[in-house]
């Protein structure tokens, strides 16, 4: 909603128009007793405009430098069986417009894939038990695209929209009782 300011002739707020749409796919086969296989998408697409005042241009800001970008997507495979679980992503943040300048460039995006295995130990196997488990995420170490930056001290990347933390591995041992 616009309003107007009649003191001093000022526009007070300004449009935003948001878009999304949104895909979840999720199933899982049992293929025999002892075991089975999951899927999943997880995928998202943006758009987005801002109107300050109704004389001046849209601005678009999904897919733009620190705005959300407009596709982000996960998905993931896995295989379960009574004494070991396997999972694989693979995650997806599109590129962005790094329209600061007066020549826009194109900001590559991101994508990174997390394994994570579980073993179960003892009788019981993953019901019961001991569990061993250990994960990887951003398994090939993926980093940002650099971004131009005017001083020293910048951020060389998009910091709201893709990490810089490399490669993680964890590692965890329980007991259930």
């Amino acid at each position: 909603m616009w309003t107007f300011s009649s003191l001093d002739s000022i526009w007070t707020s300004e449009a935003r128009f948001w878009t999304a749409v949104k895909m979840i796919v999720l199933t899982s086969l049992m293929i025999e007793p002892s075991w089975s296989a999951s899927f999943s998408i997880d995928a998202s697409y943006l758009t987005s405009r801002r109107i300050v005042i109704p004389s001046t241009p849209v601005v678009q800001l999904a897919g733009t430098l620190f705005n959300p970008p407009r596709l982000r997507m996960r998905g993931g495979i896995g295989w379960l069986d009574d004494r070991v679980s396997v999972s694989a992503f693979v995650n997806r943040v599109g590129g962005v417009t790094d329209n600061r300048m007066e020549q826009s460039l194109r900001v590559g995006g991101q994508t990174t894939i997390d394994l994570t295995l579980r073993i179960g130990l003892g009788a019981g196997g993953l019901q019961g038990g001991t569990e061993l488990a250990v994960a990887v995420s951003n398994l090939f170490d993926a980093m940002p695209t650099a971004i131009a930056t005017s001083y020293a001290f910048a951020t060389p990347y998009d910091s709201t929209n893709y990490s810089v933390i490399g490669r993680t591995i964890g590692v965890q041992l329980s007991r259930r009782f």
